[in-house]
């Protein structure tokens, strides 16, 4: 039987962010709120994209391939929306680039478009910094912790390991809040 109440419970956590892909239509563009992208092995199973979980991995069992996906916290340029920008591999190259750059992906201003404009069409993605106002850039939540809610994960034994730091170098592996 449902239990109704007139509010949410204590132990909701905070508001679903909106996941967005490049677009085959209109160029998506946008400013990168996060420090860095988030990436991991995924597999389109179930109607849905799922993270691959290795051994444990019913997608994998099934024989179906993984690949990549990265994610950042962005702000829509043209709606001021926040969203979670999902891309591959491929797309990712020029986040790395910039990064590599600037030290950072904040306050990178992006356009995704669809080579052709087709569905399954190359991305093309542009960077550049941003010259907005730094209160439009305030500081984003969690990209792991949205990851964590919208694929159902406890935080725990979620590992997070940045492949470089600020100056180009090897980091040591991050452990996400409340996965102690």
């Amino acid at each position: 039987m449902p239990k109704f109440s007139d509010c949410p419970p204590p132990e909701s956590h905070g508001r679903s962010f909106p996941v967005r892909r490049t677009p085959t239509g209109t160029p998506l563009s946008a400013v990168c709120l996060s420090e860095n992208l988030v990436g991991t092995k995924t597999h389109y199973w179930g109607g849905r994209t799922t993270p691959c979980e290795d051994d444990r991995c019913e997608a994998c069992q099934h024989g179906i391939a993984w690949r990549w996906h990265g994610y950042f916290i962005a702000r829509d340029t043209t709606m001021g929306l926040l969203f979670l920008y999902e891309f591959t591999a491929a797309a990712a190259e020029a986040f790395i680039e910039y990064r590599h750059q600037h030290g950072t992906l904040r306050g990178c201003e992006f356009k995704a478009r669809r080579h052709n404009g087709q569905p399954n069409g190359q991305v093309l993605i542009s960077c550049r910094p941003t010259d907005l106002d730094h209160r439009f850039l305030h500081a984003p939540p969690d990209t792991i912790e949205i990851l964590s809610r919208l694929w159902n994960l406890r935080p725990t034994g979620i590992a997070y390991t940045p492949q470089e730091q600020k100056g180009g170098e090897p980091s040591e592996p991050i452990t996400p809040p409340g996965a102690a």
